[in-house]
């Protein structure tokens, strides 16, 4: 509003104020602005449409605008003849009163309200903050040169200066109703706030309401991606890339072996599948031990020839000195996939679903399970497999898109933490004890701790947000004798798992 629109408005509100004294009396009404007493004793006059308005709704009232100089008008007293501006010592008490009460109810239960007082006498930043608020100096902000002050922090506290308040000792300082934390306490009181172990969302809100400082939102994120308990509970590195096999140049030149069962009767199937044809030959033992394995190996080698390569897992028995002797002995190249990665012997797991689905139909009707492995035509398996190389492109292709792959993201020197087996619901997801990457093949990442190593797809592990100081803490922590044995015990119930 322009001046001529607020002494108008001032005239409005004062007639409303006062209608029970003024209406239906004739009386003079007294300015200090001589525009008004023309426009309102002139019926010719046309004033701004907004001032015209409001003086409609005096038409009600008898009265005559009669203009008296400032000087000469009561009601510019208090105008002209302003009370001390500082305030009474009983306002004082009641600011420091208020100061008092917001600090007791905002600050967390475990940080006492000295320990505040006493980290903000030793913040240069709130202290020079608190000085300017005081006496409003703000420009000499410019000239600071004290390497302990933030001057990024100050320019904050500038830009919201209307909304702090300081005590009068200088030991505390307040925005709006929520106190300013010192440098000093700020990990801290996101640490308590962070104790219930709640998402981002729910920490940021909680300070929020109590506290405030500059880059809350920031810091909180930082401390909460650092925290290895939340990091143990939220999934581990994303699938990466599919890496399809190459057709072997001739038939049984790479064949995948694997167990399956124990079935019911306390058997196991052994599977051996040809890369190149996809023929299967199928075998029926009463253990999982070399000496069961070796003589079935030999009876299917001994039909097809030796093969250049053999592929299985690394569970019981083929992760033993003894197979590995065998491979050796007859010059076979023998490679075993990653623990507790069934898609890397992707041949012979295929093989086993409809394998098992005849056991299951046979057993269902009654009928010998046994008798369907030499009645299954296996004409399909016999012929080379047609575009091999366009249906595993599009395979990769439509898998990649639908598991939302990422390319390794986890490199030799990182810390990780890796999926656990759960022993019941309330296990975990990953083991919260960090680990060293010491190598990385592919998708397989073998991680040490202290005397342990690891090996798991990349898919098992996650790649610990730390920052420098954490990051050497566990490099530098060694286990107790109780948590070494604890790794171990674990390590040996994910392989039993395995097997």
């Amino acid at each position: 509003y322009n001046q001529p629109e607020r002494e108008a408005l001032a005239i409005v509100w004062a007639m409303e104020r006062i209608h029970i004294h003024t209406y239906g009396t004739e009386f003079v009404l007294y300015t200090d602005h001589k525009p008004l007493e023309l426009i309102c004793n002139n019926p010719k006059s046309k004033p701004p449409a907004r001032i015209e308005q409001w003086f409609l709704r005096l038409h009600k009232y008898r009265f005559r605008v009669q203009y008296s100089p400032g000087k000469d008008n009561p009601s510019d007293y208090m105008s002209r003849h302003p009370l001390n501006t500082s305030a009474t010592h009983r306002q004082g008490e009641l600011a420091e009163e208020y100061i008092t009460f917001i600090a007791q109810h905002t600050i967390p239960k475990s940080i006492s309200l000295e320990e505040i007082k006493q980290q903000t006498k030793e913040d240069a930043t709130l202290q020079i903050a608190m000085k300017y608020i005081q006496n409003g100096n703000w420009h000499e902000a410019r000239n600071l040169t004290d390497p302990n002050i933030n001057n990024q922090e100050l320019s904050i506290l500038y830009s919201i200066r209307t909304e702090v308040t300081a005590s009068k000792d200088n030991d505390l300082l307040l925005k709006s109703t929520r106190i300013v934390i010192p440098t000093s306490l700020r990990t801290q009181a996101i640490d308590m706030a962070h104790e219930g172990h709640q998402g981002l969302t729910k920490t940021k809100q909680l300070l929020r309401e109590k506290i405030w400082f500059q880059s809350i939102d920031s810091m909180v994120k930082k401390i909460i991606d650092a925290c290895i308990p939340c990091q143990s509970t939220t999934p581990a590195h994303p699938p990466v890339p599919l890496k399809m096999s190459k057709m072997p140049p001739t038939p049984w030149h790479t064949v995948h072996i694997d167990f399956l069962g124990p079935l019911p009767t306390g058997e196991l199937i052994l599977v051996a599948i040809d890369a190149y044809s996809r023929y299967p030959e199928v075998e029926i033992v009463h253990s999982t031990s070399a000496a069961a394995l070796i003589p079935k190996l030999d009876r299917i080698f001994s039909t097809h020839g030796i093969p250049y390569k053999v592929v299985s897992d690394n569970g019981s028995p083929f992760n033993g000195q003894e197979i590995r002797r065998y491979m050796e002995i007859h010059g076979i190249e023998f490679v075993t996939f990653t623990p507790l990665w069934p898609q890397g012997n992707s041949e012979a797991e295929s093989f086993m679903k409809p394998l098992l689905k005849s056991i299951l139909t046979a057993r269902t009707e009654g009928r010998n399970w046994k008798k369907e492995f030499s009645s299954k035509p296996i004409d399909k398996h016999i012929m080379e497999k047609e575009n091999d190389h366009n249906s595993k492109s599009q395979m990769k292709r439509y898998t990649d898109q639908a598991r939302h792959t990422k390319k390794t993201l986890i490199n030799v020197g990182d810390l990780v933490i890796y999926k656990q087996q759960k022993k019941n619901k309330f296990s975990t997801k990953l083991n919260p004890a960090p680990y060293k990457v010491i190598n990385v093949h592919g998708a397989t990442i073998t991680a040490q701790r202290h005397s342990h190593q690891i090996t798991r797809n990349i898919s098992y592990f996650k790649c610990l947000n730390l920052g420098e100081k954490e990051r050497q803490y566990h490099l530098d922590d060694q286990p107790s004798d109780e948590e070494e044995g604890e790794i171990v015990r674990n390590e040996q119930y994910q392989e039993n798992e395995e097997d």
